[in-house]
């Protein structure tokens, strides 16, 4: 470790780094056709436990912005194929 570069060896993303120009599709996708669309949105409280502030900003969060839409769920076809796939490891 005489070198004063032994760092690159433990830390490769360190300081002196390599930049790269390359798009890492695992990192940030960029398929054709796909549109994406970012919104921000806060929400603030005053004098507020933790218990209170955790509450109110999910239900601020789902139930005023998100409005996340039901998912209906065929419990019935899921219990078949679920038995179907443990038979199946089963045997």
């Amino acid at each position: 470790m005489a070198s004063s570069s032994w760092h690159n060896e433990y830390y490769p993303f360190g300081l002196n780094a390599p930049v790269s120009t390359t798009n890492d599709s695992a990192l940030s996708p960029d398929r054709s056709g796909v549109v994406h669309n970012y919104e921000v949105k806060l929400c603030f409280g005053i004098n507020e436990s933790f218990r209170d502030v955790t509450r109110n900003t999910w239900r601020w969060a789902y139930g005023i912005t998100l409005k996340p839409a039901v998912t209906p769920i065929d419990i019935e076809l899921v219990r078949c194929v679920l038995i179907d796939h443990l038979a199946a490891q089963a045997s």
